[in-house]
């Protein structure tokens, strides 16, 4: 299950922020819609390794739907005592998605976005 966590920001939540190779954790400001998470999660643990050293960047630029790492840690910086979430998906919880609905252009917009820059697989 993608673990979602409303979180007042502090200098002790950077070390949630993290990536084991089994799991992803990062903070953001606004949560996206769960379709865009449940699809940050799928594109972050199935495609190819990418030009990030960070992973946790990657997960972030997935979570925001955009290419810029700049424009990312931008939108996402918390001041101290500001509210965020802590988002966190694991590989196992890949096969546990259900089906849902997309509810807005706005969504479907981040989701296609997310699927257009997100690095192709190539068949063998």
């Amino acid at each position: 299950m993608i673990e979602i966590e409303k979180v007042s920001w502090n200098e002790s939540l950077k070390v949630e922020i993290s990536y084991t190779g089994e799991c992803v954790t990062q903070v953001v400001r606004r949560l996206p819609p769960l379709s865009v998470v449940r699809q940050a999660c799928y594109i972050f643990f199935n495609s190819p390794t990418q030009n990030i050293k960070d992973k946790t960047i990657l997960f972030l630029l997935l979570l925001s739907s955009t290419d810029q790492i700049k424009e990312a840690i931008e939108a996402n910086k918390l001041k101290e005592g500001e509210d965020g979430y802590l988002v966190r998906c694991c590989k196992s919880d890949l096969e546990k998605y259900s089906p849902i609905a997309i509810e807005s252009l706005d969504e479907r917009l981040m989701l296609t976005f997310n699927a257009i820059n997100s690095p192709k697989r190539h068949p063998k």
